[in-house]
Order: C-alpha cells, then sequence, then structure tokens
C-alpha cells in the first residue's frame, strides 16, 4: 500500500524527533483521547485516512479518522469498534515464538537492533508503571528491575 503516512508524537515537543525521523509525513501532537486523535487526523487529512492500524489498542472513536469504505486494523487485545461507514474492521494476531524472540533479545543485547526504553523503574514501583503505561505518558518500553 502507498500513500502518505501519519504518526501521533508522545507530545508536541518531540514531534520532529519522533514522527519524521521515522518517515511519517504528518506528525500529529498529544492527543487526550481516540476521539481527539481523530479530529486532529481529520484536520490533517479532511476526507479521512485510508488505513489505521492501532497496535496500541486505542480503539474507540479512533475509527472516525478512517474515511468511508477505508480500513481499521486491531493489533493489541482490546475489542475492535463495530464497523461503520463502510470500514473494514480487522483484527491481527500474533502467536509466541520463543526461539524468535530468543534471538531478537540476542540482537538487542549484541547492539544489532535498537529498543527505546521510555522510563526504568524498580520492581517495587510496578504501580507506577502500570499507571504511567496506561496513560501513555512514556514513549518507549517500561522497564521493571529485580
Amino acid at each position: 500500500m502507498s500513500g502518505r503516512s501519519a504518526q501521533q508524537a508522545a507530545a508536541v515537543h518531540r514531534q520532529d524527533l519522533a514522527g519524521q525521523r521515522l518517515g511519517a509525513d504528518i506528525v500529529l501532537g498529544w492527543a487526550r483521547d481516540a476521539g481527539e486523535l481523530a479530529v486532529a487526523v481529520r484536520k490533517s487529512v479532511p476526507g479521512g485516512v485510508d488505513l489505521v492500524v492501532d497496535p496500541a489498542g486505542i480503539g474507540g472513536d479512533l475509527i472516525q479518522a478512517v474515511r468511508d469504505g477505508g480500513v481499521f486494523v486491531v493489533i493489541a487485545v482490546v475489542p475492535e469498534p463495530a464497523a461503520e461507514r463502510g470500514v473494514d474492521v480487522r483484527r491481527v494476531s500474533a502467536r509466541s515464538d520463543g526461539p524468535l524472540l530468543g534471538r531478537i533479545l540476542a540482537d538487542v543485547a549484541d547492539g544489532k537492533k535498537k529498543t527505546r526504553v521510555g522510563l526504568t523503574l524498580p520492581l517495587t514501583e510496578a504501580a507506577e508503571a502500570h499507571r504511567r503505561s496506561e496513560n501513555r505518558s512514556v514513549r518507549g518500553k517500561i522497564v521493571l528491575t529485580v
């Protein structure tokens, strides 16, 4: 599929760094919820986008960002929104693959692959890590140390 891409940046001051460096044509600032994000997308692309891929499970009103007849893909384990306006709602599932995960972790340890760690906390602060994950205030992985 070709076309322009949009990406939500974790914070307005990170727009260029986070979005355009990753190849997005349109970088959107932080939104409080799915409805606000959909409005921001429609401001940038008035007819709506052809496709939304939702790996974070934002769901809900985010479907409003998709043009009539477009596609909305849910990856996270959350309920997908009801189809509307001819939008094709799909779910993508993954299966566990221990050997592949082991190779990926080895590549990260060797510096061949990079991951973004946004926050490191001790295990005793797991509740805080969960709160930060829920409010999406951390860009990158949250690591708990023991």
